[in-house]
């Protein structure tokens, strides 16, 4: 099976950045991190937002997290 990036697995779940957000108990601006590889997702967040696709956390295909001192 091919991966899911992060945000698919969002529009997926028919959910806002803000919806999941909320769902998780963060920041919009973290979700937004996480979809665009500006922040490590953290386990337990993967493992919720997983539970909520009703997939494996090996099906999410997450960026790759980039940072500042990378050109």
């Amino acid at each position: 099976m091919a991966k899911i990036p992060l945000k698919a697995v969002r529009a997926i779940l028919g959910l806002s950045q803000e919806k999941l957000a909320d769902k998780l108990k963060i920041a919009r601006e973290t979700v937004i991190a996480y979809e665009n590889g500006y922040a490590e997702v953290k386990p337990m967040y993967l493992y919720s937002i997983c539970y909520l696709a009703k997939i494996s956390e090996n099906d999410v295909l997450l960026p790759e997290v980039s940072t500042k001192n990378e050109q």
